[in-house]
């Protein structure tokens, strides 16, 4: 029985460590697609909701004031003047948002890639 391996086992090793890291790269990008994509239609569906019921911003309102100016009083020509300010910064939001989601597909997309280089430069 020798006391050093002849290497064999050292590279049937390394090919497993090798497999569940391009597992681990495959699950983790195809969880990025989908985390980006769900963000994508989620910054569209609220997007959309606005245009459909520009009133919804209230929501948005409301809270801003509560959380911004918690210990003023308000009367209603100040809420719709923060109604017309909030109106940015929730688009902001919105873009911020799909900005995410392009991010993250993104770098799913520079993943796979990565993993496919990788396979086609282990064939030649």
């Amino acid at each position: 029985m020798p006391l050093i391996n002849d290497g064999e086992d050292s590279s049937r090793f390394g090919a497993y460590i090798k497999l569940i890291g391009n597992i681990g790269a495959l699950t983790s990008s195809y969880l990025l697609m989908a985390v980006g994509a769900l963000s994508l239609l989620m910054a569209a569906y609220h997007a959309w909701s606005l245009y459909i019921d520009p009133n919804t911003i209230s929501v948005f309102t409301d809270a801003f004031v509560r959380t911004a100016f918690s210990n003023e009083q308000h009367n209603a020509s100040d809420i719709e003047s923060y109604r017309l300010m909030s109106w940015p910064v929730v688009i902001f939001l919105l873009l911020i948002q799909a900005k995410i989601g392009i991010w993250a597909v993104d770098a799913a997309v520079h993943l796979l890639d990565t993993i496919q280089r990788e396979k086609k430069e282990a064939e030649d």
